[in-house]
């Protein structure tokens, strides 16, 4: 499912553009836990945890560039439970996640 998404983005964009490309993994991995607390089971639940360790491991590179990625293209895109937006993909995506991917989600929930 990955290889087929970043095939199509790159496909669609002419070049590999990592801001989108990861805005789109971002969605997916959300259906995949299902906005409403169901499963249209996407991703299996090894490769949602594999992607996790790895925007884990993002985090905590030297590499600024790879930061500001996983920040503003993960992290900013996950659908924060406001007014009725359901909390069941943003809870299941947050129980996988990290402490340095926490450390980043509490930013953006402090700005609500």
């Amino acid at each position: 499912m990955l290889r087929k998404l970043c095939d199509e983005s790159i496909a669609f964009n002419r070049e590999l553009l990592p801001h989108l490309l990861l805005g789109e993994v971002t969605e997916l991995m959300q259906v995949s836990v299902g906005r409403d607390g169901t499963s249209d089971h996407l991703l299996s639940a090894s490769e949602l945890k594999g992607l996790l360790v790895a925007l884990e491991a993002g985090m905590g590179s030297d590499d600024p560039h790879i930061v500001d990625l996983v920040r503003t293209s993960f992290l900013e895109n996950l659908d924060q439970p406001r007014g009725n937006r359901p909390r069941a993909a943003y809870d299941a995506i947050k129980a996988l996640m990290g402490p340095r991917l926490l450390e980043g989600l509490a930013l953006f929930e402090e700005l609500g």
